[in-house]
Formats: C-alpha cells, structure tokens, sequence
C-alpha cells in the first residue's frame, strides 16, 4: 500500500477546503493521511472574516470565497473530518509548518506528500485520483 501525506498550513480555516480534501476519492493502493499544522488558532480568522463578505460582490473569484468562507472551521470540525490538527508557534513565517512537520513525524513512511495552504478552493472531488500514479 502506497501513502500519501497531506499537510495543510493552517491560517484561514475555510470549512470547505477541509471538507473537500477529505471526500477526494482513493486511487486503489493508495491510503491518505491529513494533517493540520497550524499557526493560530481558527478563532482568529472568524473575527477577520467578520464583515467581508457584506462588501464584496459575486464576480467568480468572489463567489468561490463565499462558497469556500461559509463557515471558518474549529478545530473539533477540522478533526471530526480526518484530520490531524496541531498548533505550533510562527516562527519563520507561512511554510515554518513542512519543518514542524518534518520534526515530528517519519517521512519515510510516506510515497507522496502534498504541502498546501489551507485557502485553496478544490473544484473537484478527483484531485488524488489525478495526481497520484496508479498501477
């Protein structure tokens, strides 16, 4: 069985992006492992999201916010979807997370890794089944 990690910088926490990396289908032979490596709790981006969309309109870019934004994620949401969540201090900026990563878990383990931003909006539900190489 082959395996891939997933690690998402946690800063904005948009419930959809957690929702849609965690329903992506499965290539036979592949497992998937998510993981949250956050710098701040999800309360903080709540309080910046207050507000927003009241003034933005409903070109394409801002409906995908308002459709990834409906809801800011909690941690127990994050968690409750598969992921592993863990709150690690800032301490060299936005990918800090892929060493904080790195130092507690064996990378060897896995055949494949996929370090993201957590404000990425996923269109599809096939992203795994059209990345990962399939015998």
């Amino acid at each position: 069985m082959k395996k891939l990690a997933v690690v998402a910088s946690g800063w904005h926490f948009p419930i959809a992006f957690y929702e849609k990396i965690s329903q992506q289908k499965i290539p036979a032979g592949w497992e998937v492992d998510l993981f949250t490596i956050s710098h701040r709790d999800p309360i903080y981006s709540e309080k910046e999201k207050m507000g927003v969309f009241e003034k933005m309109g409903y070109n394409r870019r801002e409906l995908y916010d308002r459709i990834m934004y409906r809801k800011v994620a909690t941690v127990a949401e994050i968690e409750a979807l598969g992921w592993h969540y863990e709150l690690h201090p800032n301490t060299m900026g936005d990918w800090g997370c892929i060493n904080q990563w790195l130092e507690k878990y064996d990378y060897k383990k896995y055949d494949k890794f996929l370090f993201t931003h957590d404000d990425n909006f996923i269109l599809t539900d096939n992203v795994f089944v059209d990345i990962l190489p399939q015998d």
